[in-house]
């Protein structure tokens, strides 16, 4: 559950540490400079926040990771969601080729798919997913109480990461697609609700 700073009055999103560990090794295999390039294009804070120890099941402030990437895309001259996607892409190879490989290998596309928007948000300490078929080899994703201040963030995440879960699942020609909000879901004040078409062949 995201938290309230005592001292700031500003609320903490969290992201476990494995998001953190992946940005890192994604970052110095693909951004030049790696990590100490772009540590030296953001402020100190920020760069020292990703010089110490991370855990992957730790939960830590996502806010210091957008701003980190945002240097690290202006580095490669990516948009920043865009590198956010790709990280994403490689974080879920990483991820389902290990801790979660027999998930995505046992399990028939519609299952994997009926599942994967609730384990996706496993990484965050916000966030409530459902999901339900609407036709054969397409479902609908909800996701709800995603932060305002984050929603492009936790999307692009989204948009990288599903596709690569539903292809090592069997799927082929994955396509997703943002849909318009449901008129009758409200949103809880100050987030809002991703509904997502997962699609395949």
């Amino acid at each position: 559950m995201a938290k309230l700073c005592s001292l700031c009055r500003v609320t903490i999103f969290s992201v476990r540490g494995l998001v953190y560990m992946g940005t890192r090794e994604y970052v110095d295999q693909h951004v030049p400079g790696g990590m100490v390039g772009v540590q030296r294009s953001v402020d100190t804070g920020t760069a020292a926040f990703f010089d110490q120890i991370f855990l992957g099941s730790t939960m830590y402030d996502v806010m210091p990771l957008l701003t980190f990437s945002a240097a690290a895309a202006r580095l490669v001259d990516l948009p920043h969601m865009e590198f956010v996607k790709r990280i994403a892409v490689w974080q879920a190879e990483h991820d389902l080729q290990g801790v979660y490989r027999l998930f995505v290998r046992a399990l028939p596309p519609e299952a994997v798919a009926l599942r994967l928007p609730k384990l996706a948000l496993k990484y965050f300490d916000f966030g409530v997913a459902s999901t339900k078929m609407l036709a054969e080899r397409c479902c609908l994703a909800e996701l709800r109480q995603i932060p305002a201040e984050i929603e492009a963030w936790v999307q692009a995440c989204i948009f990288g990461y599903v596709p690569v879960a539903l292809t090592l699942a069997g799927a082929k020609s994955v396509r997703l697609r943002l849909l318009e909000p449901d008129p009758s879901a409200r949103a809880e004040p100050g987030t809002r609700v991703l509904r997502i078409e997962l699609r395949w062949t």
